[in-house]
């Protein structure tokens, strides 16, 4: 009988993002997000040490995917590029 499903691992998990949270690591640096997170990982694998190192690889991932930058999808586009952009197909139609 095998462990019922992942209970450490979803116990970690959930303490991994409250503790993203708690901490404002979204606020960090990327250097010091992934340092942190790291950290927090290695402090996870002790208080949980039924967990393989998948895992915690697993919990890594999925915490550095949380705490990554958005995408930034349409990076320097604002009211103000749009406007030069209309002006500029405009003037190209005319």
């Amino acid at each position: 009988m095998g462990r019922p499903k992942r209970v450490d691992y979803d116990q970690a998990r959930d303490r991994l993002f409250m503790e993203i949270c708690r901490c404002n690591v979204l606020e960090a640096s990327d250097a010091d997000a992934a340092a942190w997170l790291d950290d927090t990982v290695q402090y996870l694998a002790q208080e949980y040490p039924a967990l393989t190192r998948e895992e915690l690889g697993e919990l890594r991932m999925a915490g550095g995917n949380y705490v990554a930058p958005p995408i930034p999808h349409g990076k320097g586009i604002n009211a103000t590029n749009r406007e030069e952009w209309a002006d500029e197909a405009a003037a190209t139609e005319a």
